[in-house]
């Protein structure tokens, strides 16, 4: 984005005078319906909205940019829609992994509510004779299959510094807040919940068969799910990159 890169002289000094604090502290990867905007929140309210870079893989192909084209290593926070890959270059020996999962069932339909009412409607205003996909027609597009485990790439839930689960967000912000010595007002321990009222309705219409498949066509996020159930239960979140 040109306004980053405009700026850039003036993140100069700010990134000379805060060398020895090795940022990025914090590497967030927002996967897609899994918490990230409401914890996005809590990040800002606790380093403010200067502290915290967002940024979004699909933003940056739009405009044939890379993350090198921002001023990363000036922010004590990255959080966004980005790839481990992506991110990986930017990590210092100081840097925490942190990242959010949800049952892989329930985000995949949450993807599709969610194409249901703002991708599909914001596509169909350029394209008029854009149908609507199925539910059975968009679980099996292999870009929306193992999403969590596509973002996470190569790495692994027991080197993050936090995995948070969305069925526990209160709980687990809680818990990462005290590791960071953080001090949240209680209204970002409160899930937001994008409202939608034709949500109702189409989880009433998923029938269980329905959700066996989608299951079925994310074995490898459902045996990430499993796995971060089981190390959340016993309290294992240890970073290789904590000094």
């Amino acid at each position: 984005m040109k306004l980053f890169r405009d700026l850039s002289s003036i993140f100069k000094g700010k990134e000379a005078a805060s060398a020895n604090q090795m940022y990025p502290e914090l590497l967030c990867i927002h996967i897609p319906k899994t918490a990230g905007r409401t914890f996005r929140q809590a990040l800002k309210c606790h380093y403010g909205e200067d502290g915290v870079l967002t940024l979004d893989h699909q933003f940056l192909k739009k405009r044939n940019e890379t993350l090198e084209d921002y001023p990363v290593r000036n922010y004590p926070v990255v959080h966004g829609h980005l790839f481990f890959d992506q991110l990986q270059p930017f990590a210092t020996p100081a840097s925490r992994w942190i990242t959010w999962l949800r049952h892989p069932v329930e985000r995949v339909l949450s993807n599709y509510f969610f194409y249901c009412t703002n991708g599909y409607v914001t596509r169909k205003k350029k394209d008029p004779h854009l149908q609507l996909m199925t539910l059975e027609e968009y679980v099996h597009l292999p870009k929306k299959r193992n999403v969590m485990t596509r973002f996470l790439g190569e790495l692994q839930l027991r080197d993050c510094f936090f995995v948070g689960l969305q069925e526990h967000y209160s709980e687990d912000l809680g818990q990462l807040a005290k590791k960071l010595n953080w001090s949240l007002p209680v209204e970002h321990f409160q899930l937001r919940i994008n409202v939608n009222s034709s949500k109702p309705n189409l989880h009433q219409a998923i029938s269980k068969d329905s959700r066996q498949v989608i299951a079925a066509l994310n074995t490898e996020d459902m045996a990430l799910y499993e796995e971060a159930t089981w190390l959340r239960s016993q309290g294992y979140w240890r970073p290789r990159f904590l000094t």
